[in-house]
């Protein structure tokens, strides 16, 4: 099922088809439960495929990346494939990168790799 990120912008935590949502945090959830109004609409990329989508797609991310090591890490096994890339690639061309978080974001692609190919862990 493919997942989205929610960002809850109120004060109150919101539940999403049975995820909690914490008052100005996200995290991604099955588009399944999702209405037009509570998920974020798809992106509309312009006539000539880029910019925009891949900018509010960013922009999603870095809203994760805020967070310290440990909070970012803990989301990192139930974020997408797409989700953990993204991640990886936007923490490496920070100004400063955080060496244990990429390191997490390593494991957890390995982790999947691992688990794709049947490979003992």
């Amino acid at each position: 099922m493919p997942k989205r990120y929610v960002f809850n912008d109120t004060d109150a935590p919101k539940f999403i088809g049975g995820v909690l949502i914490p008052p100005h945090d996200g995290r991604e959830v099955d588009e399944l439960y999702l209405s037009p109004v509570e998920g974020q609409p798809e992106p509309v990329l312009p006539v000539d495929g880029e910019g925009q989508g891949q900018t509010d797609l960013d922009a999603n991310l870095q809203a994760i990346l805020v967070g310290n090591v440990k909070s970012v890490t803990a989301l990192l096994s139930d974020v997408s494939d797409e989700t953990l890339d993204g991640l990886d690639r936007l923490e490496s061309a920070s100004e400063t990168p955080r060496k244990s978080l990429l390191s997490a974001i390593s494991e957890e692609k390995l982790k999947r790799a691992q688990l794709k190919t049947g490979a003992p862990e």
